[in-house]
């Protein structure tokens, strides 16, 4: 197995931790906020809108820079938005705005690291790889709910934000790690097609 399946699935997994915070404490938000369940929804919604946004501007950049900047920097973006969501989120409308900045972050990471897992794998155990690092998308997801339940009594939303936040800043050496040695890009267009 290619040695970025082993140090990229993690990043995605941690990238994906703090993902499911808002969903979990919906009913402390609400009162906090003072916020209609549809904003909240749409506070939810805005890491995806997010990730849309990023994949369509980023994915074509990965034509023309190199995977390992676009993947490192945006495991950076994503990480800070989730770090500075605990301190600067305050209202529904600074709250999505630092989840749309997450979500860029996930696309730029997700994406981008299919293709590097890809790319190093053997072709006949590219669709192991594969597999195995999209995995990584689920598991991360899934604990983003377990321990955002587990941290919420003990911590509050805020408090559980800043060590999922702080978890996922573990993953930043790994993806410089597994993206080491990555082939250059091809140099093409850098435009969506």
């Amino acid at each position: 197995m290619p040695r970025a399946v082993w140090l990229l699935s993690p990043v995605l997994a941690l990238a994906l931790l703090p993902s499911n915070l808002v969903a979990t404490a919906l009913p402390l938000l609400r009162a906090e906020w003072s916020a209609s369940a549809t904003e909240l929804g749409w506070t939810f919604s805005a890491y995806q809108f997010g990730y849309v946004a990023g994949v369509l501007c980023l994915l074509p950049l990965t034509d023309r820079t190199a995977l390992a900047w676009v993947i490192s920097g945006s495991a950076l973006v994503s990480t800070l938005a989730f770090l500075l969501f605990p301190m600067f989120a305050h209202d529904v409308a600074s709250a999505a705005a630092l989840r749309i900045v997450a979500g860029v972050g996930l696309a730029g990471l997700y994406m981008p690291g299919v293709r590097v897992v890809a790319g190093q794998a053997a072709e006949r155990r590219r669709g192991l790889a594969v597999g195995l690092y999209v995995s990584a998308f689920y598991l991360g997801s899934a604990l983003s709910l377990a321990a955002s339940g587990a941290l919420l009594p003990a911590l509050g939303w805020r408090g559980a934000a800043l060590v999922l936040g702080a978890l996922q800043f573990v993953g930043l050496p790994l993806a410089l790690l597994g993206t080491r040695g990555t082939p250059p890009p091809a140099g093409r267009s850098a435009r969506l097609a």
